[in-house]
């Protein structure tokens, strides 16, 4: 199984956030030299979907002498999350880390021999050094380099 596609939506209601913010303001930032120090929480609510390769699932169990008379699969989308937080370094550097949960996927095959069921939920976290290019005094272009570790 392998994931398929994940989409943020607190991720867009936040850039049309930026975009109103920036559009709107009017007044010069008050306190630069705190916000090269700050350190930031934030979560993300979307959905994920799965892609399970039923051919291979079913050549595996016809190599192993089954025969696949049904299979089912759970492919819906499924609430995904991922929680965060951060230091800001200095007006261009931050480093990060947090939290990610990606959904439960399974299928059921009913063979010859009987039933085989599986389920798998991915998880992990990530760690990341944020790079930012202010545009303006309150817009910036984000770059972000990192790792990730996430289990199935």
């Amino acid at each position: 199984m392998k994931l398929a596609k994940q989409f943020s939506v607190l991720s867009v209601l936040g850039c049309a956030a930026l975009v109103t913010q920036t559009v709107a303001a009017a007044e010069p930032f008050v306190n630069p030299e705190w916000a090269d120090h700050a350190w930031y929480a934030g979560a993300g609510v979307g959905g994920a979907r799965a892609a399970i390769d039923q051919a291979r699932i079913e050549n595996a169990l016809r190599a192993n002498g089954s025969r696949v008379v049904s299979f089912t699969q759970d492919r819906s989308h499924t609430p995904a999350f991922k929680l965060y937080g951060g230091k800001q370094l200095n007006r261009y550097m931050a480093v990060e880390a947090g939290y990610h949960q990606l959904g439960t996927f399974g299928f059921d095959a009913v063979t010859t021999d009987g039933k085989l069921s599986a389920d798998a939920r991915f998880r992990g976290i990530h760690a990341d050094l944020v790079g930012r290019l202010p545009l303006s005094e309150r817009l910036s272009l984000i770059g972000r380099v990192g790792a990730a570790y996430t289990t199935a």
